[in-house]
């Protein structure tokens, strides 16, 4: 039987540095699990969440009013998500990459089932609300994408994570922007990556770009 790989999910708002954390991850060598949904933003052209992990998570809520679907089967929805998991693994395997990023802010609202079914690392991008905001109007985005979504995230995560125990680090966006080489450092410590054993260089010029 293969070993389970690593699965380090990225937890925050739309409009939070998440796609930019995913980003760094692939470039550390993890499996980002494509095929990934559009965003038509060009300032963010690859939004690196999951179509088929949205797929399976979005039925499970009403999104615009951020709320998971009275009568739930959660115990389903762990187990399609270990499946999904399973699958994506494989490929990982195949591709010859180290572990999976998985990357979906609906995320938050089920982190039960996560924790049950991946046993994974958190990374937490946080970034004012207020530049949230605006981030949503750039995009012409719905309200709750934006600052009302977030303090509906960040509610979640700041009491499900503390429950649950789940390992996490929290990263600032502004911090990622103006202190890049620190924050990757960081990052890579807490996944337990040694030096030398990614690109860092390479890394560093997605942060940057």
């Amino acid at each position: 039987m293969r070993k389970a790989m690593q699965k380090v999910v990225i937890l925050g708002a739309w409009a939070s540095g998440t796609s930019a954390m995913a980003g760094i991850l692939e470039r550390m060598g993890y499996y980002t699990c494509p095929s990934h949904w559009i965003t038509y933003d060009e300032r963010t052209p690859i939004s690196y969440e999951p179509n088929a992990l949205r797929d399976i998570v979005l039925p499970c809520m009403d999104e615009a009013k951020l709320t998971t679907k009275e009568g739930l089967d959660r115990e389903a929805l762990t187990k399609a998500l270990a499946a999904w998991a399973e699958e994506e693994e494989r490929k990982a395997a195949q591709g010859g990459w180290r572990g999976l990023a998985i990357k979906l802010p609906h995320l938050a609202f089920f982190l039960p089932e996560v924790c049950a079914a991946w046993d994974p690392e958190f990374l937490v991008m946080t970034r004012r609300l207020t530049d949230i905001e605006n981030t949503r109007k750039r995009r012409a985005w719905q309200p709750y994408l934006g600052a009302a979504g977030a303090k509906a995230i960040y509610g979640k995560l700041c009491g499900d994570l503390l429950v649950l125990q789940g390992r996490y680090l929290t990263v600032a966006f502004d911090d990622l922007r103006g202190e890049p080489e620190r924050q990757v450092d960081r990052i890579a410590g807490f996944i337990a990556l040694q030096p030398g054993s990614f690109d860092r260089d390479k890394v560093l010029a997605w942060v940057k770009r």
